[in-house]
């Protein structure tokens, strides 16, 4: 049958690749055939929350092909599509020109009821596979969060209907930079976004977001720590430095 190849490196695994690269790649194809008329989707492997996020746009589980399971496939035809928006050069440079188009169709398609902006949240990234971006006294931090009444949640550990809810009732956002800050795509106007993230990091990801959404976007930078082996780009946050800031929101 008709196969449309999703294959993207380790990057197509990751939520903000998933939700602005993979799923704009769909698109990108549908436009041009009808979605029904592709008998499967070739992915690096098969994850749990990704297949949950291809059924909410109508494509069932027994449709997703896994390169890790399938090593060699044949078909009678084959769909390839560019990458949305990465062209050349430095992938972190690249992202500071997301296109508009990418996120008003996340908008669109996930985004069910506007919410009332209510919500203070602190994004905890300790449960991250990953050992960059971590911050080194999270119990500190959380504790410190859950005193200025933040609800303090680890966005894994909810459904993708469930986060767009979550960040679209959102008043203030904190966070340290991670794949979880995706989620601002689903704030509402003036939303107060607070990105936690070492001076010398280069992405621009939420500053593009932000500036598409009219967000109030805040860059928190932290000690330049990316030649920490161990903890490469880890976080040490001076709480009463800290507190200055998260006062004003």
């Amino acid at each position: 049958g008709t196969i449309l190849n999703l294959l993207q490196g380790s990057s197509g695994e990751n939520y903000f690749h998933f939700l602005c690269d993979i799923l704009p790649k769909i698109w990108l194809a549908t436009s041009k055939i009808n979605l029904n008329k592709i008998d499967y989707f070739l992915i690096n492997k098969k994850i749990n929350w990704q297949i949950n996020i291809f059924k909410m746009i109508g494509i069932p589980a027994q449709k997703i092909l896994s390169a890790e399971e399938n090593r060699h496939i044949e078909a009678s035809t084959i769909i390839s599509v560019t990458h949305p928006w990465y062209f050349k050069g430095y992938v972190q440079n690249e992202v500071g020109y997301l296109p508009i188009w990418i996120i008003s169709e996340l908008r669109e398609k996930f985004i069910k009821n506007i919410k009332n902006n209510e919500l203070k949240i602190f994004l905890d990234r300790g449960g991250s596979k990953f050992n960059h971006l971590k911050i080194l006294n999270n119990v500190e931090v959380i504790n410190f969060f859950k005193n200025k009444n933040y609800k303090v949640i680890k966005p894994e550990n909810f459904s993708l209907d469930e986060q767009v809810e979550i960040f679209n009732n959102a008043k203030t956002v904190v966070a340290a930079h991670g794949a979880a800050l995706t989620n601002i795509i689903f704030c509402s106007q003036k939303t107060n976004i607070i990105e936690i993230i070492p001076s010398s990091h280069p992405s621009k990801k939420c500053q593009r977001v932000s500036e598409i959404l009219n967000l109030n976007y805040f860059r928190y930078t932290t000690e330049d720590t990316q030649h920490n082996l161990e903890f490469p780009y880890n976080i040490n946050l001076n709480l009463i430095e800290l507190e200055k800031i998260i006062d004003q929101y």
